[in-house]
């Protein structure tokens, strides 16, 4: 008895994990999603987005927190999109002007990791 093959199924967070495991030296990553560090290897530390209220400046939350990584995903930009900061904005306009170098994963989700300062 032969059996058809069966379908390939697509799987796009499958390859987005694999895309985020490909991103060199996150640490700490600024997310809205919930999870992204889980697949990281080494396992990164998340800020998630929901603990900036907007009472501060984006950039210098980040700073304090000592983000060196944000995945901007749609979730993230419209909780950014609440609190009208130009910071994300801009970041994801020139993200070398703020040093940071962008990594696609996939169309919807891009990582930004903060450059290390040249020694």
């Amino acid at each position: 008895m032969f059996l058809p093959a069966a379908q390939q199924i697509q799987q796009p967070w499958k390859a987005a994990i694999q895309g985020v495991r490909n991103v060199p030296g996150i640490v700490t990553l600024f997310e809205a999603d919930g999870g992204w560090c889980t697949y990281y290897v080494p396992r990164c530390a998340t800020v998630f987005a929901y603990n900036w209220k907007g009472d501060q400046p984006l950039g210098s939350f980040l700073r304090k927190e000592r983000v060196n990584a944000i995945a901007v995903t749609p979730r993230l930009l419209d909780y950014a999109r609440v609190f009208q900061d130009p910071y994300l904005r801009a970041l994801r306009e020139n993200p070398s002007l703020f040093g940071y170098i962008a990594f696609q994963v996939n169309p919807n989700v891009t990582i930004l990791v903060k450059e290390r300062p040249k020694s």
